[in-house]
């Protein structure tokens, strides 16, 4: 009988162990995988602020431009302004010499 308590006792102490020792794996590997997870995280959020970085850079690169051909326009349409009152003016004084020659 105590021979088998024993047998018993050692297969008992053996699935223990093995399942002690398992179950530690698996603690330890859902740990690493854990780490892992975070670490792949951090590289993507780290990837994430990368681009959004070069996002707003053009996005400023484009606004400076956009400024600037609005600055060029206002002052286009300055000169077309004073051009039509030059060209009213021309006309005016066209239509008081053909109104002379009409006399």
């Amino acid at each position: 009988m105590r021979v088998r308590k024993h047998k018993f006792f050692a297969l008992s102490w053996g699935v223990a162990i093995t399942l002690v020792v398992g179950l530690g794996a698996s603690i330890l590997g859902g740990w690493i995988l854990q780490r892992m997870n975070e670490q792949q995280a951090q590289e993507a959020i780290a990837a994430a602020t990368e681009e959004q970085s070069a996002v707003a850079e053009e996005i400023s690169r484009n606004i400076t431009t956009i400024a600037g051909l609005a600055d060029q326009t206002s002052i286009q349409a300055h000169q077309s302004t004073d051009l039509s009152k030059e060209l009213t003016n021309t006309a005016a004084t066209q239509y008081a010499l053909v109104a002379r020659f009409n006399r």
